[in-house]
């Protein structure tokens, strides 16, 4: 999980554990799909999604812009 690591990381970095503990919480929560904000998890894919895995209509999506991205490098 993302929000472990980046915890781990900020931990490591600073030395400074409350910090650590305060970015996992502030990620875990603050960026939890149920708020209408812009930084939520699944950003880009439409409001209420959660946490489902994508259909593989939605990796499809996903392989075509990466694709695209990629060919602009």
């Amino acid at each position: 999980m993302a929000d472990v690591e980046l915890k781990r990381c900020v931990a490591r970095v600073t030395g400074d554990a409350i910090l650590a503990d305060n970015m996992f919480l502030g990620v875990r929560f603050g960026g939890h799909p149920i708020f209408p904000n812009w930084y939520r998890w699944g950003y880009g894919w439409p409001y209420g999604r959660q946490y489902k895995p994508l259909t593989k209509a939605e990796k499809k999506q996903v392989e075509e812009l990466l694709a695209d991205w990629q060919s602009q490098k």
